[in-house]
């Protein structure tokens, strides 16, 4: 048994050795073979990203469309209160500084007191069609049960609709 004692374990080394020697092999040929095809994925899918990119134009559309209030400017306001409508009546300008036009806006009217506490806010939608790169007049803009205790109104532009 002794005899048989190395024997079997030089059998078992040898065995382990070459179970190693072809799990190498087995690894290095996956290796290998896994490079090649990867590699033109790699580059095909760095194109489909890049021709998946709009062009600037579009971007710029797609900013004007998301954020309109960053594009419409909202100057000259002013306001006052209408005791027997119990209504705001308010006057601004609206600046387009985008090359698109917009319609269908509507702003935000907060109401405040003089140490700019909010007391409430009211969504309008305001008539008329702000042209490309143009300014529009809006006078008599009324806003109903606006509180008459307000001091300060700021004025501010929720959403619109770009118009073709």
């Amino acid at each position: 048994m002794q005899e048989d004692g190395p024997e079997c374990l030089m059998l078992l080394k040898a065995s382990c050795v070459l179970w190693l020697c072809g799990a190498g092999l087995l690894l290095q040929g996956i290796a290998c073979n896994a490079g090649p095809p990867t590699a033109p994925a790699t580059v095909s899918s760095v194109q489909s990203r890049t021709s998946r990119r709009p062009d600037p134009q579009t971007q710029l559309l797609e900013y004007y469309r998301r954020y309109p209030d960053r594009y419409i400017l909202v100057s000259n306001q002013s306001w006052k209160y209408d005791h027997l409508a119990r209504a705001a009546v308010h006057s601004f300008t609206l600046r387009n500084t985008a090359t698109v036009g917009y319609c269908d806006i509507e702003m935000s009217f907060n109401y405040q007191t003089a140490s700019g506490k909010s007391l409430q806010t009211q969504v309008v939608k305001v008539q008329g069609i702000l042209e490309a790169l143009r300014t529009l007049d809006m006078r008599r803009v009324k806003v109903k049960g606006a509180p008459n205790s307000s001091e300060t109104v700021l004025v501010s532009v929720v959403k619109a609709t770009v118009c073709r």
